[in-house]
């Protein structure tokens, strides 16, 4: 797809696109870059042109995940479904390994003709009772349990046990919350 057709065919989203801080970008049926909005978290400058490129020839270490990546690019293809994989890799200019949850769907034009995939990347931000024990703490703590496997009262005896408190001390602390 040459690039005079490529602006005729995604120039409305990638207007969009251009104004999204998360990372977008759209690849062809061979996997080379069409567009990708923001190159900052690969820490790479503004102006880097990426159109054209298979991942393996980016200048950063994400370029080692390149066959994993085309592989991934291949299998939305051929189902032709959305399919999300979580990347662990050091992404800014940050030197700590940053989750990110990439979510990759196939990619058609007007004429419903596939004509490769679309990617959304999203920095994740995780949480462990660690973190929580540390003084780390999240901006955001559910206060629902997330599935049956632990009872309310199972989960606040695994939180107090995690907090050091003794067994006799979390009894006590349970009681004393159950009441309120």
């Amino acid at each position: 797809m040459g690039d005079a057709n490529v602006k005729k065919e995604l120039g409305s989203l990638i207007s969009f696109l251009e104004h999204e801080e998360d990372p977008w970008g759209i690849k062809d049926l061979k996997s080379e870059f069409i567009y990708a909005n923001n190159l900052n978290y690969l820490n790479l400058p503004k102006n880097f042109k990426i159109e054209g490129l298979l991942d393996s020839q980016l200048p950063h270490p994400v370029a080692e995940l390149a066959p994993k990546l085309q592989e991934h690019d291949k299998r939305v293809m051929q189902g032709q479904k959305l399919i999300p994989v979580i990347q662990t890799h050091f992404y800014h200019s940050e030197h700590k390994l940053q989750p990110y949850l990439f979510e990759k769907r196939p990619y058609y034009n007007e004429r419903d003709e596939l004509i490769g995939t679309i990617y959304h990347g999203k920095k994740l931000n995780l949480f462990s009772l660690q973190r929580y024990i540390t003084g780390l703490t999240p901006s955001v703590l559910m206060l629902e349990p997330p599935n049956k496997l632990f009872t309310k009262k199972e989960l606040m005896v695994i939180f107090l046990h995690y907090r050091g408190l003794l067994a006799k001390k979390s009894r006590e602390k349970c009681i004393v919350l159950r009441g309120r």
